[in-house]
């Protein structure tokens, strides 16, 4: 009989090792994902800066072409008021 418990013993053990090595697996799935995750955001963070600037650029240009463009406007409807009202006062 002591066969038997040294026998059950030794296939606890083996299913104790094998559940190990199994968590073991996942954990270091998970890490190696986290580590993934991680360096993907240190990029971001890394070229974040440059992001920023080249948006600024983007609203500088865009801010630009709206004062360009209000100029163009006021110019054409002022020149359309002088025009109506020369032809008013002939």
């Amino acid at each position: 009989m002591s066969e038997k418990k040294d026998n059950d013993l030794m296939v606890d053990i083996i299913q104790s090792m094998n559940e190990l090595n199994e968590i073991h697996q996942t954990l270091q799935s998970v890490l190696e994902k986290q580590s993934n995750t991680i360096d993907t955001i240190e990029h971001n963070l890394d070229n974040s800066d440059t992001y920023v600037s080249l948006s600024t650029e983007e609203l500088v240009k865009a801010n630009n072409y709206s004062n360009n463009t209000k100029k163009w406007l006021f110019g054409i409807i002022s020149s359309i008021c002088l025009t109506l009202g020369i032809r008013l006062i002939h």
